[in-house]
């Protein structure tokens, strides 16, 4: 049976059925590459995936991606982070630090070449919650004024570690922790459309303000254009492995979960451009 990609919401992103990536033939890649570039958000379903299956099928889609979370990888594959909420250490109110960010952002724009794609494969799920938002930041620029379009475009935002990150060694700390200067409004380097590009705490400041103002302006832009209209809230399925591209959303873990019954998700990363 051929794979069926079909409608994930009116917003953006779809749903992929009837194939099993370690084996897909070229043209079933290309397919779901080419649904990928264009649609943002791919949820591919029904997939049994080792670590080492997982990184291979990643190659597929490009090379892979450092990640700076150095405690977190695996030993048996050291590509691939793995999120176990079972592990995450409590603060002095009893309240677990949950890896993944509770706000909308991109990944590791503290890199030259940010990643183009993440990859986050479902291997255990809580009773409940702990579902992913994605935020089309393509359709969040467009629905701008076209005066307010032209103030943004042009933009530089400088991004880094800008505080030790929880399980990243020192070494990774001086690898990946210097500033880097991304366009605040990114261009796809495949579809040719302009989003609103940034990772609110990663981001430094754009030229020419604050960091105040620079966070002033990225939350009421967030505020303003993420909506009904341009967000979809994927609830996992067992075996889901869904790719998302940097260049086009934002994305956010919501924490309504119990986190001692170990929602287990392993992330590996796909190397993207420069970004213009």
């Amino acid at each position: 049976m051929p794979c069926d990609i079909r409608p994930l919401s009116n917003a953006f992103g779809c749903e992929v059925v009837g194939v099993d990536l370690k084996t897909a033939s070229e043209a079933e890649m290309e397919t779901i590459i080419s649904a990928l570039d264009e649609k943002l958000v791919l949820a591919i379903r029904h997939q049994e995936l080792l670590p080492n299956e997982l990184a291979a099928v990643a190659r597929r889609f490009g090379n892979l991606a450092p990640q700076h979370m150095s405690d977190l990888m695996l030993a048996e594959e050291t590509s691939i982070c793995e999120l176990n909420s079972a592990n995450a250490p409590v603060d002095k109110n009893g309240k677990p630090k949950l890896i993944g960010e509770g706000n909308w952002h991109v990944d590791h724009t503290n890199l030259e070449q940010p990643p183009k794609y993440t990859m986050l494969y479902a291997k255990k799920l809580p009773t409940k919650g702990g579902d992913t938002g994605f935020a089309n930041m393509q359709k969040a620029f467009a629905s701008l004024p076209e005066s307010e379009q032209q103030k943004l475009i042009g933009l530089k935002s400088h991004n880094g570690l800008l505080s030790k990150p929880d399980h990243t060694s020192e070494r990774d700390l001086v690898k990946y922790g210097a500033t880097k200067i991304h366009p605040f409004i990114r261009t796809h380097p495949v579809t040719g459309k302009k989003s609103i590009y940034c990772h609110p705490q990663k981001l430094a400041f754009i030229e020419g303000m604050t960091p105040k103002e620079s966070q002033e302006l990225i939350l009421n832009l967030q505020a303003r254009t993420i909506n009904e209209n341009t967000t979809y809230r994927h609830v996992w399925e067992s075996g889901d492995l869904v790719i998302w591209d940097n260049r086009g959303v934002m994305h956010k873990a919501f924490y309504d979960y119990d986190h001692t019954e170990g929602r287990i998700m392993h992330r590996i990363l796909i190397e993207g451009e420069i970004p213009v």
